[in-house]
């Protein structure tokens, strides 16, 4: 009666906790939920790679982005400045680019990310939204993120377990400390950079 328990691996388990945290930060509007859900989203490929993936965890890894990644920093990009009509325009291209990107890399294979992954775009809007910039600069940071998601570019898929350490202790510290935001934003900036200078081809 309930088959679809079948078709689950564990890794799935990581990606349901990252759908929850995004749900969680959307009833809540706690912004740091965005953070939670990328540990459990790191969590979710490590253990995909590791043990494998379930025939719908793909599918349901990038559902559960859509709403952490996508929805969940959309609404705090509008809520920022209590719903300026101008904001929630933005915040819809940056969903639509979100599930673009997602549906693109469940159906083009490739060693590296073709476009920004959403996970990164979030966790840098996350950041500015965090360091409480102007709303000239946040519109057009998301716009930026926005493109940078449904480009052609390509972004590596890290897999050094040094970086991946570096960059979920950045991501953990951003929950508790400013210090913390500042390190991960540095941390994305420098992923954002390497195609556009070439260092990955």
């Amino acid at each position: 009666m309930f088959s679809i328990y079948k078709k689950l691996s564990f890794a799935d388990v990581f990606s349901i906790l990252n759908l929850t945290s995004g749900i969680a930060g959307i009833l809540t509007g706690i912004l740091s939920f965005i953070f939670i859900s990328a540990i459990f989203d790191g969590l979710d490929g490590m253990t995909a790679r590791r043990m494998g993936n379930s025939e719908i965890g793909e599918e349901l890894d990038s559902l559960s982005d859509l709403i952490s990644f996508g929805v969940l920093p959309a609404f705090f990009l509008v809520k920022k400045f209590k719903f300026s009509p101008v904001l929630v325009i933005i915040a819809a291209i940056y969903v639509t680019c979100s599930a673009l990107r997602l549906a693109r890399f469940n159906v083009v294979k490739s060693k590296y990310f073709i476009g920004l992954p959403t996970t990164a775009s979030a966790l840098i809007l996350t950041c500015i939204l965090k360091i409480n910039v102007g709303k000239d600069i946040l519109i057009a940071i998301s716009l930026l993120l926005s493109l940078a998601m449904i480009c052609d570019l390509k972004f590596p898929k890290i897999r050094d377990s040094r970086l991946l350490f570096l960059g979920g202790f950045a991501v953990l510290g951003s929950i508790f400390s400013l210090y913390g935001v500042y390190l991960l934003l540095v941390l994305c900036i420098v992923y954002v950079l390497q195609p556009l200078l070439g260092w990955f081809k």
